[in-house]
């Protein structure tokens, strides 16, 4: 990452490190579509890839599931990961873009992406190659609806970087929602196809620093795996109709 493209990183602002430096570190603290999927993925002595690993809590959250994890974390932001760095040192922590991570295919059991992809104008690149680094799990979040166009336009739907109410009135990124034929579309150019696709998620309203044209989203946690983890196929826990692709 370049000097410039740091500079420019809205969640790069003091008070978004600072707020991921005191908050997201405890099981207490994560979302319950999250908390779905975590301890059937987490088993001992396995390898975890953090994508958007912010100031590295999630170490903690994984770590207090089963001690014997090997975590690494990356980020875009250098600034969070230099407070990763602080927060927890002698764990493996990198500034790297989620569209083109730095390690070979197949490099971790488990590639955990939440809070990440759906703020990302790169969230189709994140996707590809948070898959490809993957041994065999990938748990990520989307924001879905059923009716209603997709919308990645900042100009139309963005979050603000306000944590602790504090906003420069500059700091925004994209808060992408996608309609779900949109989304199964991208998911079905994957390769190669998951072996099994897990979707567990419900309604709820949309970010309080978020200004969209959807006063609700559905939150999409997704379990992709290239081995068996349940059973072969989808499982749709999604209060959306599933349809698949042709």
């Amino acid at each position: 990452m370049s000097p410039d493209e740091n500079k420019n990183n809205p969640w790069s602002v003091p008070n978004a490190v600072h707020f991921y430096a005191k908050n997201r570190q405890s099981v207490d603290e994560v979302y319950a579509s999250e908390e779905f999927f975590l301890k059937q993925v987490i088993q001992p002595n396995i390898s975890i890839l953090d994508v958007g690993c912010a100031a590295g809590g999630f170490y903690n959250i994984f770590r207090s599931i089963e001690p014997s994890v090997r975590y690494t974390g990356v980020d875009f932001s250098l600034e969070m990961v230099q407070e990763a760095k602080r927060c927890f040192p002698g764990t493996a922590f990198a500034a790297s873009d989620g569209g083109a991570l730095p390690f070979r295919a197949e490099s971790f059991d488990v590639v955990y992406c939440s809070g990440a992809i759906h703020l990302s104008p790169d969230w189709r690149d994140i996707l590809r190659d948070c898959w490809r680094v993957t041994k065999n799990h990938f748990v990520f979040d989307v924001r879905l609806v059923e009716t209603g166009g997709s919308v990645e336009d900042i100009k139309k739907s963005y979050e603000k970087i306000a944590f602790f109410n504090n906003w420069d009135g500059k700091a925004i990124v994209p808060y992408i929602v996608l309609n779900v034929r949109d989304f199964l579309h991208e998911i079905s150019r994957l390769v190669p196809e998951p072996v099994s696709q897990q979707y567990f998620g419900y309604y709820r309203p949309v970010s309080k620093m978020a200004v969209s044209p959807y006063s609700e989203v559905c939150m999409s946690m997704c379990c992709f795996s290239k081995n068996m983890l349940t059973e072969k196929g989808v499982v749709w826990n999604l209060p959306i109709k599933y349809e698949k692709c042709p």
